[in-house]
């Protein structure tokens, strides 16, 4: 028997033509039931088939595109270097404006840097702390912390020192006698193996504008002094214009908290074996606001800690034990005497 079976389309009919041997009704009929239905079981997989093959396809291109391939090129992502800004007031309500201002370009100048903004307030008597409040009410990165008593320039530095978050501490004038955009030359230099980076007006590629000569006079002999007794050889000691490693001082206590202080700082962490470095720096005149330097008690102690300081490198003396606690400099071996024991 032969049967011929001519498929020409999904709407086409289909024709079957038989040869057959005699046979029965119900046998023709049960040959042509079972072709229709291969033939029907077959048009309908074709379209699941291939719905389940773009399927596929949609779900290993989402695969590809979530997982790039390690020939395509990655974007790589700069995060800013966090930095704190200690900044010492003490009745400086003229000069806040200017000092807002100043921070603004700071920012502008150093993109990559995510700038923290710490004042600390000296125990002022004026309305520096509410002026400045009102000012950075709507800045997120910059707040005002208070001493009760006005302790001097350089407790203010350690007390912004502590607050900060960050490795990298810069401080500086509220007067902005020093261009907080100068910055840019100091930070660069901070790398692991620095510890503090002093800005230095008194360097040969630095320079002073229009200040006072009785007040460059008495800074640039004050730095010659502790030049020579310290042997730290550096222009300039008297600048608060410069950026901490954070850890290399947070244990470190200072007998002279004022603007002394700024030298003791520098010539302990000298003591300590920091790597300190100086970079030129443009110091210039208050536009706003007086000095609070007191010329003769400052001189005074000067002196006394230039003796100190003297006293130290010749004797080793002047110093407490505690001075060379620190996480990077081991303590030296120091023999203790060891009382005798009597015995009866």
């Amino acid at each position: 028997p032969h049967l011929s079976i001519s498929v020409f389309g999904p709407s086409s009919p289909i024709q079957i033509d038989e040869t057959l041997c005699p046979r029965s009704q119900s046998s023709t009929q049960t040959l042509t039931n079972m072709a229709k239905s291969l033939i029907l079981m077959a048009f309908t997989a074709v379209p699941l088939l291939k719905s389940k093959s773009n399927l596929f396809e949609q779900k290993t291109t989402m695969a590809t595109s979530h997982f790039p391939s390690t020939l395509d090129t990655v974007p790589e992502v700069e995060s800013s270097i966090r930095a704190t800004v200690v900044i010492p007031a003490f009745n400086e309500v003229d000069s806040a404006a200017k000092l807002c201002e100043a921070l603004v370009d700071l920012e502008a100048s150093l993109p990559a840097y995510d700038f923290q903004f710490v004042v600390v307030d000296d125990g002022s008597t004026d309305q520096t702390v509410e002026v400045l409040r009102e000012l950075f009410r709507h800045r997120e990165n910059a707040v005002v912390i208070e001493h009760q008593t006005n302790r001097g320039v350089a407790a203010a530095i350690m007390t912004g020192v502590h607050y900060a978050s960050t490795e990298i501490v810069c401080s500086m004038d509220f007067d902005c006698s020093y261009e907080p955009t100068q910055f840019a030359e100091l930070l660069p230099l901070m790398t692991d193996q620095v510890d503090l980076i002093t800005g230095s007006p008194y360097h040969p590629d630095g320079d002073v504008l229009n200040v006072p000569k009785w007040r460059l006079v008495f800074s640039r002999c004050a730095s010659i002094a502790y030049r020579v007794v310290t042997g730290l050889n550096l222009y300039t000691y008297t600048s608060c214009f410069r950026v901490y490693r954070r850890s290399s001082m947070l244990n470190m206590k200072l007998r002279n908290e004022g603007f002394v202080g700024v030298a003791e700082l520098l010539w302990r962490m000298h003591r300590r074996g920091a790597n300190i470095i100086e970079c030129p720096a443009v110091l210039s005149i208050r536009e706003f606001g007086q000095s609070k330097m007191r010329v003769v008690g400052v001189t005074l102690q000067h002196l006394k800690l230039l003796s100190r300081a003297f006293l130290f490198r010749v004797f080793r003396r002047g110093l407490p034990e505690n001075e060379y606690a620190h996480p990077r400099y081991p303590v030296p071996h120091r023999p203790q005497r060891m009382a005798e024991s009597k015995t009866g």
